[in-house]
């Protein structure tokens, strides 16, 4: 017996096939499900706050196995969907919140082969059995719900990640309302960059939320609103070959399935490990410069590097497509099942994520040379006041290393070759202004660079209306940030380079093409990726031959505007 999420189209007794997420048909007789009594028959509740290191973690937290990670499988749980569509490298941290509530399991009693599935199985041996009744059958349903919510926190460097790490070891108590715990994970995850992915089944329909303050409470919560509104959300998955009264002589079909299924399993290890290896290799392609050890190279050696691991990036994808055609032949008794005589390994090591973020360190070395020129500067008359180490111009009683009251010009006294910085001094202090001088000489207040108290930046409007207005066309280097493209074909390179532009697909039409409808695997693929250093997009979808039309538009963004 096995439990795991329930696969969309099963019911009590119809026969299916763990390994693949295939339903089949129904090959037993039974008398009704009872529940079975455990633990004194009440609700049972699990809490965890765990990090996750690789995709492999993720599926084992949903209780998935490893074959469940691939696309092809028709009828795939919502768990083994949500756990596939995630990206896990090793250069951000996860963190992964789980509640499963779970009333007594609904089993049936006394399962027996019908007739004709006895009188197949008997006859024609397990393969033929198998491919109308498939390996398993659904003996049992566990109904509640469960809540899901894995964090991705967009981490800098080494040290914040065993900060983390350290945190949640010690949260084991938040969901018993240890403060204390609940407040140190908190405070290691402030002001980080958080992507929240949620999944829930059972409860109510309300907002799910996406701030940790709030998705703790909820899932602290959700027990109560599982009570009120449970799903059959879990599968109880039996094997015929173990529990129900199956004909003599029949041959060695549960051995040749144990070998499928171990195939499918190992092709599912390497499906998952190349699958974060790929994250990874994304991450380092769209941050070259982020790494230390690249800093110091050439362009023309970074370039060099940066084909190595574009080439490691396609032949993975291939290697993948690869276990996955292997994975198709496996479901199915009639096809050979075995594992590749040779897999990619990469070509070029992935750099590590060092304990110190280089673009913070460059900027704290500046600001350590502009601490050492304050520090040496001497008192100029009684308008500079120099009081433990800190200089005040306009004021004896300096609050910083280089306190300035009222405002501060550079430039030559000439009208037109003056900057002012320019802070409010009536009693309010509520804005900052930096802006230049006209040929007249005056002061060009409606435009510049204003900061306001509340954080808002002005650039060419002194009344930002948002946390960052520009009054005026935005460029970077020189160009528009943002370009659309209208492309016609299905595999294109669009003449981007990937060191400048990060390209997505805004949109896409299909003109024409039949449709395949009998076949597996992805029905429609659209998305871009980088080849010798440019961007490419292809555009497919399952059809009977290879002449459909595409018309696709990609958005190019600037490097510069988009987060790591």
């Amino acid at each position: 017996m096995s439990v795991s999420p329930l696969s969309p189209g099963l019911y009590l007794g119809r026969g299916c096939d763990r390994a693949s997420g295939l339903n089949y048909g129904e090959a037993l007789d039974f008398l009704p499900a009872q529940p079975i009594i455990d633990g004194g028959g009440g609700q049972q509740v699990a809490f965890d706050l765990r990090q996750i290191t690789s995709s492999q973690e993720l599926m084992q937290s949903f209780n998935l196995t490893a074959s469940a990670s691939f696309s092809g499988a028709l009828d795939i749980s919502a768990e083994a969907k949500y756990a596939s569509q995630q990206q896990i490298n090793q250069y951000h941290t996860y963190l992964l919140i789980s509640v499963r509530v779970t009333n007594p399991e609904l089993v049936i009693r006394s399962p027996k082969l019908k007739p004709e599935a006895f009188e197949l199985l008997q006859t024609q041996g397990w393969d033929a059995f198998e491919q109308q009744y498939g390996a398993d059958y659904l003996a049992g349903l566990i109904s509640g719900g469960s809540y899901y919510a894995l964090i991705e926190i967009k981490t800098r460097d080494k040290t914040e990640q065993q900060d983390i790490s350290a945190a949640v070891s010690a949260s084991y108590g938040i969901f018993k309302g240890d403060v204390k715990a609940e407040n140190k994970l908190k405070e290691v995850i402030k002001n980080k960059e958080l992507t929240v992915k949620i999944l829930q089944s059972g409860g109510s329909s309300d907002v799910l939320e996406v701030e940790l303050d709030d998705m703790i409470q909820q899932a602290k919560e959700f027990p109560a609103v599982a009570l009120q509104h449970p799903v059959p959300f879990l599968g109880v998955y039996e094997e015929y070959s173990k529990t129900v009264p199956l004909p003599p002589a029949i041959g060695d079909g549960p051995l040749s399935r144990l070998h499928r299924l171990n195939v499918l399993e190992e092709l599912g290890h390497r499906y998952l490990s190349y699958k974060d290896y790929r994250s990874n290799l994304a991450y380092v392609l769209q941050n070259m410069r982020a790494f230390p050890e690249h800093l110091e190279l050439s362009d023309d050696e970074l370039n060099a590097k940066r084909q190595r691991y574009e080439t490691d990036f396609q032949q993975i994808s291939e290697q993948m497509n690869a276990l996955e055609r292997q994975a198709r032949l496996c479901r199915n008794p009639a096809e050979t099942c075995e594992l590749p005589t040779e897999y990619y390994a990469p070509i070029e090591p992935l750099p590590l994520l060092e304990g110190e973020n280089m673009l913070l360190k460059s900027l704290q070395e500046e600001l350590n040379k502009l601490k050492l020129q304050v520090e040496q500067l001497q008192p100029v008359g009684n308008a500079i006041e120099v009081s433990n180490k800190s200089v005040g111009i306009g004021t004896a009683h300096p609050k910083a290393k280089l306190h300035v009251d009222e405002d501060l010009v550079l430039g030559n006294d000439i009208a037109g070759q003056k900057f002012i910085f320019h802070s409010r001094s009536n009693g309010h202090g509520d804005f900052l202004q930096i802006t230049s001088d006209g040929t007249g000489g005056q002061w060009d207040w409606n435009n510049g660079i204003t900061l306001r108290r509340s954080g808002s930046v002005g650039i060419g409007t002194p009344f930002p209306k948002a946390t960052l207005d520009i009054d005026g066309e935005l460029r970077i280097r020189g160009q528009q940030p943002i370009h659309i493209h209208e492309y016609k074909g299905n595999h294109l390179d669009t003449g981007y380079n990937s060191r400048d532009w990060v390209a997505t697909i805004a949109g896409f039409r299909a003109l024409s093409g039949d449709i395949e409808e009998d076949d597996t695997g992805n029905i429609i693929q659209v998305y871009t990726y980088v080849r010798d250093g440019k961007w490419w997009y292809f555009a497919d979808f399952r059809s009977h031959k290879s002449h459909e039309t595409f018309i696709v538009w990609v958005m190019f963004i600037r490097q510069e505007l988009v987060s790591a």
